[in-house]
């Protein structure tokens, strides 16, 4: 699935609370090439965070964000080694972080992606399989699994 990429999954990062990990993640993505103004990315993903907390539940959190600095739709990884408090809906931590990195006009491409990914994870079997992982290989290929639209 070529929105994942290895270079872009990252089995237990050094980040203990939410803004540390937002950061972090978006300094990964702007080190990985996948934009040009990191703080106009960052900016938009901390706006819609303020607006309502992208902890979905289930120890999830899915923080995204549209920027005319983002030059394609990519999808970056952390899987916790322990958990942090990330406002979730159900309140409870997460442990799996998918930042979603979208292009101004990108909407139409990511909201299928955004579907097939939470359903995905939604399934308890999914979740515990990516959080035992211990190389970013082994989560691409769990990941792989997700079917988007007609793949």
């Amino acid at each position: 699935m070529m929105y994942f990429s290895e270079e872009l999954i990252f089995i237990h990062p050094d980040c203990d609370e939410k803004l540390c990990c937002i950061k972090k993640m978006v300094t990964d993505l702007q080190k990985s090439g996948y934009m040009e103004n990191s703080d106009d990315f960052l900016q938009k993903v901390l706006a819609r965070e303020e607006s309502m907390s992208t902890g979905i539940g289930y120890g999830i959190a899915i923080p995204h964000g549209r920027s005319a600095s983002v030059s394609r739709l990519k999808i970056i990884v952390y899987i916790l080694d322990k958990a942090i408090d990330f406002d979730s809906i159900d309140r409870q931590p997460v442990r799996l972080i998918f930042m979603f990195a979208v292009p101004l006009e990108g909407k139409d491409e990511y909201m299928p992606v955004l579907g097939a990914v939470t359903r995905f994870l939604r399934e308890r079997e999914n979740r515990a399989r990516l959080m035992d992982v211990s190389t970013a290989k082994e989560a691409m290929e769990i990941l792989g699994e997700i079917k988007i639209g007609s793949e």
